[in-house]
């Protein structure tokens, strides 16, 4: 799977069904010479009521955004085992955290000390929709390319949690799986980011 303006269908895991939820899909923008960020619009949609959505808050980083409704992206350099993942809550709260390797974290690199995304969340009837733009300096190197896992998890109002990705490769969902990681980018063509 390639990025390209097309949006991508998130999947979701069948140990964790959500019947409210009818679609997730994430288009994806790259960076280039006239935009450094990287954007990600997140597009749910189904009965949005029957959701716990967290209460909108001053942006600012936050930990352990995963046990509620948030939107997550992995992201690394393509032959490299480290990586970054992200996660972006409609709160307006983030988290920006780099690994060695799989759940090896990188605790020298502070990602969301250096910069801060520029997320915008809104709800039109059946429809969740969050769009963010990833500061430059969170990003990995492109010169071998990207590969990206895009990902969801959706807390329902009785507090049952549903996990959504572009695939899923265990038993129990697990978005830190390279092999789940569908979504290719191509280098830069100059290969100097």
């Amino acid at each position: 799977m390639t990025a390209a303006a097309h949006p991508h269908h998130l999947v979701c895991h069948p140990e964790t069904p959500c019947p409210a939820v009818q679609r997730i899909a994430v288009t994806c923008a790259c960076p280039s010479g006239k935009d450094p960020c990287l954007r990600l619009d997140y597009e749910l949609h189904g009965d949005v009521q029957a959701l716990r959505l967290p209460v909108r808050t001053q942006p600012s980083p936050a930990r352990r955004l995963w046990r509620h409704t948030c939107f997550e992206a992995f992201i690394g350099a393509q032959g490299l085992p480290a990586y970054h993942e992200f996660n972006f809550s409609p709160s307006g709260q983030w988290a920006a955290c780099a690994f060695d390797a799989e759940r090896a974290p990188d605790d020298t690199r502070r990602l969301q000390n250096a910069a801060q995304p520029q997320i915008a969340c809104s709800v039109l009837g059946d429809r969740l929709s969050l769009s963010v733009q990833v500061p430059p300096l969170w990003l990995p190197k492109r010169a071998t390319g990207w590969q990206m896992g895009l990902c969801a998890v959706v807390e329902m109002q009785d507090g049952q949690l549903s996990y959504w990705a572009l695939a899923h490769t265990a038993t129990k969902p697990d978005f830190h799986r390279r092999s789940a990681w569908l979504l290719r980018i191509a280098p830069l063509p100059d290969a100097a980011s």
